[in-house]
């Protein structure tokens, strides 16, 4: 069914979203992470829990994948517009259908209105797209309706972007539940992006954690301290033979 093609286009979304924003030469900002700083900030394993693995497969692969209006979020980027720095990271599940699937950057930029530009064309993008209806070259039919808000995972944030999507992917009789969940959240001039993907009929409260945490190690690093001591989220993996028997 090709479900990770899903994540590996939320890492795109990501990276783009990143390269998205336009230059502005005022408002310098007066913190800017090294990249030791930047992977500190990410999610990490320990966080995630012992059922997952960090994802190294080459996503080119799946870069024909087809998503309806969610395929043209891959165009928000601009060679001439990168942060001046970032850091990645992906989790997949050890068990198959390795889901669900998390990803995570952080970038940091010139200024605040350099990391804000990345949550409005991020906004701008998306607010057009309302559902998605495609079938793929294995037969799998991906239904999902798409919506998007500006709903803050913590008080503190300067601002965020979300889109959720949420629906089904059907092969032959066979009918899966699937939804995804992806967040930019901006610090100032630092914006984090998390990715989360699952088969399930909502994403819930797993990806509200995930947004949390990126929150929760980002934010002390910003503020000249080490990421606290912070218990596991232990996610639990997809139990694809149980989701086969409810949707045979």
């Amino acid at each position: 069914m090709r479900t990770r093609t899903t994540l590996s286009l939320l890492s795109l979304l990501a990276v783009t979203a990143l390269a998205g924003c336009g230059s502005s030469e005022d408002d310098d900002a007066t913190t800017m992470l090294s990249r030791a700083d930047l992977k500190s900030s990410l999610i990490s394993l320990d966080d995630v829990g012992s059922a997952f693995k960090v994802d190294e497969s080459d996503d080119d692969d799946d870069s024909d994948q087809e998503l309806g209006c969610l395929d043209g979020l891959d165009e928000l980027g601009g060679d001439s517009n990168d942060p001046e720095r970032d850091e990645e990271i992906s989790f997949e599940a050890k068990a198959e259908p390795e889901l669900p699937g998390v990803f995570n950057t952080v970038g940091a930029f010139k200024s605040d209105a350099d990391a804000a530009k990345v949550l409005t064309d991020l906004g701008k993008a998306v607010s057009s797209c309302k559902s998605v209806d495609v079938t793929d070259e294995d037969g799998a039919r991906i239904q999902l309706a798409v919506s998007s808000d500006t709903r803050e995972t913590d008080a503190d944030a300067t601002g965020q972007m979300n889109l959720e999507a949420a629906g089904s992917i059907t092969v032959q009789t066979l009918t899966i539940p699937f939804s995804l969940r992806f967040s930019a959240i901006q610090l100032g001039n630092h914006v984090t992006v998390v990715g989360f993907v699952t088969m399930a009929e909502e994403v819930g409260p797993e990806a509200d954690a995930l947004a949390q945490r990126a929150f929760d190690r980002l934010s002390p690093i910003l503020d000249g301290k080490d990421v606290p001591d912070l218990e596991p989220l232990d996610l639990k993996a997809v139990d694809l033979d149980a989701l086969m028997s409810a949707g045979a």
